[in-house]
Order: C-alpha cells, then structure tokens, then sequence
C-alpha cells in the first residue's frame, strides 16, 4: 500500500470530489460554531492560490496564531509555488526579523498588529527596492524567468535550544507520507473529529492536527487557545486529541476530556507513567509518538499499552542504533535539508541515513523509548 497524495492540490481536489459538502473545518467564536466544508476550503485555496501565482513574490512568510485564514494562505502559497516559511509567533522581533532575511521572505501573511509592527519597514523596504529595480513598474509573477528556491516547499524552524534555530527544507511529498504513516497506526475515519490545538508552525502540530485529518476526509476543529483548552473538548466533543504531555496533565487534573474521546496522541517530548494510567482508566487509547522537525515529525509510535515507552516504526521507516547507542534511521518523510546550510545538512543525513543524535535501544517488542535528547 502507497500513500494517496503527493501534493496538496492532490490532496484538496480529491476530497472536494468525494466530499464536497461534508465539513472539513470548524472553529467557533464565543460559543458558536462555524463550518467550511471541504468544497468551500478548495475553492477559497485555489482562488488565493491564482492570485500568489500573478504576484512578483517568491518567499511567503506567516506570522500569526492558527485560524482558517491561516490555513488557507499556507496552501495556497505552497500550492502557487512559494517558498512558504512557517514562524513562531513566540520569536523574539530581533530574532524574526533575522530569520525573515535570511528566509528571503517577500511577502508576509500576518494579522495581528504586532506581526503589522515587527515587519512593517521590512516589508515597505522591499517593495521600495523592487520598484526601483525596474523602474518604477511592477511586474506579475507570471512574467519572471528566474526559478523560485524551494518551489512549494514549507521551512519549519527546530527549536534552537543548542543553537541558532535551523529552517528545515520539507516537500510536500514528505508531509504527506508522515501523515500516511500516522494513519497506518492511528486508524481514523472520515467520520472522526480531530481537535487541532497545537501551534501549526511546529511539524506535530501541522502533520497531526492538519494534514492527517485533512487527508483522510475527516474533521478538524480549531482550538480557541491555551485559554479554552478546558473548554474546547467539551465544545467539539473530538474522537482525536494531538497534544504534548504538559497541556494534557493540565487537562487531566481539571477533567476536561470528554466521555467520547477515544485516541489521545502525544509526541513533543516523553511522558510520565502516571499519565498513561490516567489514560488507561479512561478507556482512551494512547498512542505515544517519537519525530523531529527533520523526519516530518513522528516516525515512531508505541502500539502495545502493556509496553508504553516501546515504539515500532511507521510503515517506510527503518533504522538502526549506532555503537554509541545513537538512532539512526531512514524514512520517506525525510527533510530536503537545512536551508542555506549544506554542511549542517551533510553531518545529518549520511548515505540517505539521518543521524538523530538521540539514543535508544531495541528490545524484543521494538525500539524502547528510554532515550535521551543529545546536545545536536
């Protein structure tokens, strides 16, 4: 079995042929819910998607908290051709604005006030200067001869908790096979509501609370924040629930995962024993997952809730542990690379193999979670 989609207008035009009136995206302000079916998403991306591709712009960048709008300029822009930069709305302004500069943004997706601030002279620098370079007239996209760097393609930043934060180069050939991958182990249904409650700029979040949903026919609802995360899953009432282990012990202590709830996937970082036995009693099925940036997020999911820090690999991954004890692994959902770093990018990915710089061992029942992070 192969994954179905390869790209994202694939994987759009193919759900709005199966699925045109069935509601892909629910998001709710004060206490109201709001739709957009799955035909409605197509022809809202396609129609912003026409107009990036007239537009003389090659690097899009987005700088806002998760909405539909959001959504919607990420496909379109990737779908037109872009460079499309993901950034944390969390970064310091001194640290965007070098960020945005080295990502070659031209183009800025941003609806707050501060994202209008930060980049506000950049942004009216580089229009200045482009008018100026062809004196005084703008040109159309369509008009360009030089080829756009990582054409539709999506740089997520890792954390830089050791260093500057690197800009991973991912296809969307790549997103789309993590995404397969997860639901391999996860088993969900077109019918199934998934709770989107994690940043979309960090891959979990994008593959899982996004992507995988999408691509299946299912249902995503949109949190309304950290401040509504005891509220949200009573309101959407979600079969799936993507999330790290510290929003969820908070969840737990106020009990406020709803009765019908039946997967909770956890990744971003390990979780406690205590945690899962919550779970347990709950009769919620807990899928524990292992990933970073650079595989597309998870590659590695526990399946046997009698061996909780136990993982086997999605389908399409493969890997070994180095005599150091460090993973090391091959997957389809690998990245292109760092951008504009080749030699980061050389000391990662070796032969086609990724070095992780985690450690692990395998047991009899898979590749045990007992691993630690390195200093990368």
């Amino acid at each position: 079995m192969h994954p179905t989609y390869h790209t994202f207008a694939e994987m759009l035009s193919d759900q709005n042929n199966r699925n045109p009136d069935k509601v892909a995206i629910i998001t709710a302000e004060y206490e109201e819910k709001i739709s957009l079916t799955y035909h409605e998403l197509y022809l809202r991306v396609m129609e912003l998607a026409d107009r990036y591709r007239r537009e003389n712009c090659s690097c899009v960048g987005l700088y806002a908290n998760g909405s539909v709008d959001w959504i919607i300029t990420m496909f379109a822009s990737v779908i037109a051709g872009k460079r499309t930069v993901l950034f944390d709305v969390l970064f310091q302004p001194e640290q965007m604005m070098e960020l945005v500069k080295f990502c070659g943004v031209d183009s800025l997706y941003a609806i707050d006030h501060e994202g209008r601030q930060v980049f506000g002279d950049y942004m009216n620098e580089i229009r200045a200067a482009r008018v100026k370079e062809k004196g005084g007239e703008e040109i159309s996209f369509a008009q360009r001869t030089e080829e756009i760097e990582d054409a539709g393609k999506l740089l997520f930043f890792t954390s830089g908790t050791t260093a500057r934060n690197k800009a991973v180069v991912l296809s969307q050939e790549a997103l789309l096979y993590a995404a397969w991958g997860g639901q391999q182990t996860a088993q969900g249904t077109n019918e199934d509501l998934v709770l989107s409650m994690l940043p979309m700029w960090h891959v979990f979040g994008f593959v899982t609370g996004i992507l995988w949903p999408l691509s299946i026919g299912a249902r995503v609802a949109l949190s309304r924040g950290i401040r509504h995360a005891l509220q949200d899953p009573m309101m959407f009432e979600p079969d799936y629930i993507p999330i790290v282990p510290s929003i969820l012990k908070y969840m737990l202590s106020m009990e406020a995962l709803n009765r019908n709830l039946k997967t909770i996937i956890i990744g971003g970082s390990s979780c406690d024993e205590s945690t899962f036995r919550a779970l347990f009693k709950r009769g919620i099925r807990v899928m524990h997952g292992y990933g970073l940036t650079e595989t597309c997020s998870g590659i590695a999911v526990s399946v046997d809730p009698k061996q909780i820090y136990a993982m086997l690999p999605c389908p399409g991954t493969s890997w070994r542990i180095a005599r150091d004890g460090e993973i090391i692994l091959k997957t389809p959902s690998l990245m292109d690379g760092y951008y504009h770093d080749p030699e980061a990018t050389a000391a990662k990915i070796v032969d086609g193999e990724l070095h992780t710089g985690d450690l692990g061992h395998v047991d009899p029942g898979g590749v045990s979670s007992s691993w630690g992070r390195r200093m990368r």
